[in-house]
């Protein structure tokens, strides 16, 4: 097993919630600004004190973006300014969650629905954005099913829906047989 989730499950059966760990640090695999991630260099920033200070979503694409395998991260704040300030500056608007789909396959899919969640508010601003394979997006009217549209999300595309689409449309990302790659989806709201 990942020594992480065993290091949390060994804590959590073994003691009271009490004495579950608060935090846990990851030295050696993650760098930052290109350089080993240690005290004595001053180059440690608490999880909570970057999300504080960019956000969770752009630290969550900048990690994303610069993980390669074999290799270690490179946790670089350039690439997390960048990354939120070119979203905010796209969209005009401050986004406060995010959801990371992994699409392995054609078979790995998103049925017909509308982010129409309460939390969301009364007309949800949605930005996707597609890393890796090609993959085409469908919506389709609520009342009049003959109403479609098909848009191919590309490499590195961005989605935006906002105003009235979910009051109206449905939306899918529909299963393929043909043989096609991994798809990252980072789907980025503001919930109430």
């Amino acid at each position: 097993p990942n020594h992480l989730s065993f290091f949390v499950l060994n804590h959590v059966a073994i003691f009271p919630e009490k004495n579950w760990p608060r935090q846990i640090v990851v030295n050696g695999s993650v760098l930052m600004d290109g350089k080993k991630v240690s005290k004595s260099m001053g180059n440690i920033i608490p999880l909570r004190q970057a999300i504080q200070e960019y956000g969770a979503d752009p630290i969550r694409l900048a990690i994303i973006v610069s993980a390669e395998l074999l290799q270690d991260v490179d946790f670089n704040l350039e690439s997390v300014r960048g990354i939120k300030n070119k979203l905010e500056s796209e969209t005009n608007i401050k986004f406060n969650s995010c959801l990371l789909n992994l699409y392995r396959d054609g078979r790995d899919s998103n049925g017909w629905h509308s982010d129409d969640e309460k939390e969301l508010g009364q007309h949800p601003t949605i930005a996707s954005i597609s890393l890796g394979q090609e993959r085409p997006f469908h919506l389709r009217h609520k009342k009049d099913k003959s109403r479609k549209h098909k848009i191919f999300l590309e490499h590195g595309s961005l989605l935006l829906m906002k105003g009235e689409t979910q009051h109206y449309w449905h939306h899918q990302l529909p299963k393929t047989a043909k043989p096609i790659k991994e798809r990252i989806n980072l789907t980025f709201r503001v919930i109430n």
